[in-house]
């Protein structure tokens, strides 16, 4: 077996030494990582290469050589050797002609950049399946949805290789936005709308109250000037705890703000 090779993503090929046949692919992951890989799912029976996965379990996978055939500085660069040397070597064990930009990309698939590690990917379904995570994770922080997806990591649509000043000066932009945004969010002009002027005795969507709304307070708060009709209003708009509200409402001692914001029960 060849060495693992410092570089992530590699075209490499496995050889069977017995037939001399053999198997091309990509990973972003190095050469070792994805031999180890490929021999798990062989253990556990599944079919994602049925040519070189059923080879291994026939000769056993130390009748394989493994070695990086080319080292790439982007995923997508990778995946265009791997089409090229398949279509050059046309190995034994490969059903298609080229892994993941060869199969799976539709024609409207638009690359994606992690920008932690800076891997280029074809499309936001090979990011997702290279890290485990959902498809929409990396969709919704290309769009801007989201800041980061489900591991933690920022993602953005674009084709070509990022520095390491560019790809940090992109992820302190996208987390200033999305500050920005949740600050918006916590003053949203609808809703904000919804509370002004709440007649006696209604709920925020003018229905006539019942049971512990009926005898509920109004809020203000002093820091935007927007009037709630409860104080479980008020608590739910800026996501803080009801309880700290009425306190501060009710003039409790020590109590003189809630995340920031300063509350009292409107005069009637």
């Amino acid at each position: 077996m060849a060495d693992g090779n410092d570089t992530l993503c590699v075209v490499y090929m496995a050889t069977n030494l017995v037939n001399g046949k053999r198997y091309i692919g990509v990973t972003n992951k190095g050469m070792d990582g994805r031999r180890r890989s490929h021999l798990s799912k062989v253990r556990n029976g599944e079919r994602g290469c049925p040519r070189f996965y059923d080879a291994i379990r026939k000769y056993g996978d130390k009748s394989f050589i493994w070695e990086v055939l080319v080292s790439c500085e982007t995923f997508r660069e990778a995946c265009e050797h791997e089409i090229r040397l398949i279509s050059e070597e046309n190995p034994e064990y490969n059903v298609a002609r080229g892994g993941w930009l060869g199969n799976e990309v539709a024609a409207n698939r638009r690359p994606v950049v992690c920008l932690e590690d800076g891997i280029v990917y074809p499309s936001g379904k090979h990011a997702a399946d290279a890290y485990g995570i959902g498809g929409g994770d990396i969709s919704g922080c290309c769009k801007f949805k989201r800041r980061t997806a489900a591991n933690g990591r920022h993602f953005i649509f674009h084709s070509s290789k990022l520095s390491q000043k560019q790809r940090d000066k992109l992820i302190r932009k996208i987390d200033l936005h999305s500050a920005s945004e949740r600050s918006a969010k916590r003053r949203n002009t609808p809703l904000v709308e919804a509370y002004r002027g709440v007649e006696e005795g209604r709920d925020a969507k003018g229905r006539l109250a019942t049971g512990p709304m009926r005898n509920s307070k109004k809020v203000i708060c002093l820091d935007d000037n927007v009037i709630f009709p409860s104080a479980s209003a008020a608590a739910r708009h800026y996501r803080v705890c009801r309880s700290a509200v009425i306190e501060l409402c009710n003039g409790q001692k020590g109590r003189k703000q809630v995340s920031g914001y300063r509350f009292v029960y409107a005069q009637e």
